[in-house]
């Protein structure tokens, strides 16, 4: 009887995993590294990421970039999400290890004396939607999403939801 219920909790988890749909995921790959390609690559292809949610920049490969650099990376993403008309399609992008992690901007050096203060996946939640106006701003930005109990939706709270694929080595994140 257990390996029955074992077995029945075992396909139906499998049937739920398998009905998850990515069709509103973007993926920042960083044409610059090649442990960026190759996750980006994997999850693409384990998780049948479409073609066009996958979002190639072309950035420094350093843990930290200045603001222009940023702009830069902001920029490409920006063009391309309006180009392919995914700005309103998509809810969630996922950075992989290779696409910058900081950001040291002058206004952060400036006011706090330590730099290295912006989280750029913090900074990309907000582009394209009403609070793109708080990127790189010295105070803090409260997440509309915090402490929600709903399903996402970037046309609800005005932000993308940012996460990364990142480890030690490439194996850690595959």
């Amino acid at each position: 009887m257990r390996l029955f219920a074992f077995s029945f909790l075992f396909i139906a988890l499998q049937g739920l995993a398998q009905s998850v749909n990515y069709n509103d995921v973007g993926v920042v790959v960083n044409l610059n590294s090649w442990t960026s390609m190759q996750i980006g690559s994997h999850f693409k292809n384990a998780r049948n990421i479409p073609t066009q949610n996958m979002i190639y920049v072309s950035v420094p490969t350093t843990e930290v970039i200045n603001d222009i650099e940023f702009e830069q990376l902001r920029t490409q993403i920006e063009n391309y999400l309006t180009s392919q008309n995914l700005q309103n399609q998509l809810n969630y992008l996922v950075t992989t290890k290779g696409i910058p992690l900081k950001r040291n901007g002058i206004d952060c050096i400036a006011n706090t004396n330590l730099g290295d203060c912006g989280s750029v996946d913090q900074e990309l939640s907000l582009i394209l939607g009403p609070h793109a106006g708080g990127i790189g701003a010295t105070n803090g930005y409260n997440n509309p999403y915090y402490e929600e109990n709903t399903h996402f939706s970037r046309a609800q709270f005005g932000i993308y939801l940012v996460t990364r694929l990142d480890g030690y080595e490439l194996a850690d994140v595959i």
